[in-house]
């Protein structure tokens, strides 16, 4: 009797976005007084500046017990800190990351959005979000990972 087990480590950079019963995006804007301005994957951003994300799900089934995980780059400090229910379910906001559960997701599309101050400069990579069904893991995505220049 034994296991055997593969792991294997890439270049955050190199993820791609994959799905499984979801398909998980995120969209950068700046937000500027004219409004939203959107940011490509390799955009220019100065101290202060506000950013905001949006989370894109797709559900392609009803699910119970989902849960959201979107890291943050080490840039980027959230205009809303604080735990609650928000956006029909519960936000918990930690150090590297905020995690969304939610109770049921029916099918459908979803926009999860968070506000985020820029804080330093330098080079930063945003890790990819992954959403998975608690219930049934085999259920879930991963968006891509982005990178993010600060001057």
């Amino acid at each position: 009797l034994g296991a055997a087990y593969l792991t294997n480590y890439r270049p955050i950079e190199t993820t791609q976005s994959s799905s499984s019963g979801f398909e998980l995006n995120i969209k950068m804007y700046k937000e500027t007084a004219s409004g939203l301005q959107a940011i490509t994957n390799t955009g220019i951003l100065k101290i202060s500046d506000r950013i905001v994300i949006q989370y894109i799900i797709k559900a392609q089934r009803n699910y119970d017990f989902v849960s959201l995980t979107a890291p943050r780059a080490a840039c980027m400090e959230p205009t809303d800190p604080l735990s609650g229910y928000r956006n029909n379910g519960y936000k918990t906001t930690g150090d590297t990351n905020t995690t969304w559960f939610f109770d049921h997701l029916n099918k459908g599309e979803y926009i999860i959005e968070e506000k985020f101050d820029i804080d330093r400069t330098g080079t930063f990579l945003l890790a990819p979000a992954q959403i998975q069904c608690l219930y049934a893991p085999e259920f879930n995505a991963n968006s891509s990972s982005a990178k993010i220049i600060v001057k």
